[in-house]
């Protein structure tokens, strides 16, 4: 246990209660408003979802020679979120009848700064006719920046929820990303509604820039707008050993002070849930949320400490891309931006509602989720 907490302390950032003035700033862009302010935007965004969701077509483009794709994802090769994109997107690509090649290429988080340059220095070398960047960040934007300006290859931005103002003279081809704003309302809505006021509701946040803007800071926001508070939170790198031990510590101190209480801890990545559900399983009052790919197929474990599983629409990101490049190859217009929803796995669903649901966020990629 002592060596738990050294570890603890050494990788963890500082409780800090929420009352302290914390503050997140709210992110600059909304779906709505970028709809509002582009009323041409909203025809073009339903045409492709009615593509997406539809069953493929071949291409009608005549004549169309090996279409070279360069498609950069973050993280390892293995990872069951880059697997599914591959499967769904590739698939995709072969039903329309087009001959393509596509490169994959990595960004390790661990590794980002030595690998990341003479990734980009090899796509900026290479001949390609579109390019998928998986991820903006301020160490990648400067390298997407000289990819736009340098190449004659269409960029496709995945999991970006805006147009970058300063990229309107050589923007990408099409930005592709989940309405994290909406999909964190109604999560925060949700577990609102059904944990009782009084429950003691704790934030395990993320130090990766990228990870934590995408869901942990939007879900605070919304958290904070329904008027409950969080008791502590803390801020740690994106690992499930972590994680368990910064729980191991919630856990401690919370139940000292409120024994009897209802306890929630919000996991804001899948790599944190891991490490909070390790944690938490021998308590039947305390519970987290889960994430896209966790294994979950116990149904003692859903009841007893999973409250609500978040899948994002992963698969329909992979054919939005798919389609996109495909749509342009037909010269139709494309919108500027394409939102996908996620779904929400409640407790208490059965396993049939589970399973329908799966199916609908992983369309292709339905056998490797466990589920």
């Amino acid at each position: 246990m002592i060596l738990a907490r050294c570890i603890f302390v050494l990788c963890c950032s500082v409780y800090a209660s929420l009352s302290l003035a914390y503050n997140i700033v709210q992110p600059e862009f909304s779906l709505q408003r970028f709809l509002d302010a582009n009323p041409s935007q909203q025809p073009l965004m339903e045409q492709l979802q009615a593509r997406v969701v539809s069953q493929p077509t071949p291409t009608s483009a005549q004549n169309i020679a090996t279409q070279k794709i360069a498609v950069v994802l973050r993280g390892q090769r293995g990872e069951l979120k880059n697997r599914a994109w591959l499967m769904a997107f590739k698939r995709r690509l072969r039903e329309f009848d087009l001959a393509t090649q596509v490169d994959i290429f990595y960004l390790p988080k661990h590794e980002l700064h030595k690998v990341a340059n003479p990734i980009f220095e090899t796509i900026i070398e290479t001949d390609y006719d579109y390019i998928v960047m998986d991820g903006l960040d301020e160490f990648s934007r400067p390298s997407i920046e000289r990819i736009l300006n340098r190449t004659q290859a269409e960029v496709l931005m995945l999991d970006v929820v805006a147009p970058v103002k300063a990229w309107r003279y050589h923007p990408p081809l099409i930005y592709i990303g989940v309405d994290l704003p909406k999909a964190m309302h109604r999560l925060a809505s949700y577990i609102d509604r059904v944990l009782p006021i009084d429950t003691i509701v704790d934030v395990i946040m993320v130090r990766d820039a990228f990870d934590n803007g995408q869901r942990c800071q939007v879900f605070m926001n919304e958290w904070m707008s329904t008027g409950r508070k969080v008791n502590r939170h803390v801020a740690i790198a994106n690992e499930a050993q972590l994680a368990f031990h910064a729980t191991q510590e919630l856990l401690q101190q919370t139940q000292r002070a409120h024994p009897e209480q209802q306890h929630f801890i919000f996991s804001c990545t899948p790599e944190v849930s891991f490490g909070v559900l390790g944690a938490i399983m021998e308590h039947d009052n305390v519970l987290t949320n889960a994430w896209n790919g966790q294994d979950l197929s116990d149904p003692a474990l859903r009841q007893q400490n999973v409250l609500v599983t978040v899948l994002d629409m992963y698969d329909n990101m992979a054919i939005a891309a798919a389609e996109a490049i495909k749509a342009d190859l037909e010269s139709r217009l494309l919108p500027d931006v394409y939102m996908e929803t996620s779904l929400l796995l409640f407790q208490e669903m059965d396993d049939e509602t589970r399973d329908i649901m799966f199916q609908q966020a992983f369309r292709y990629s339905f056998r490797l989720w466990p589920h």
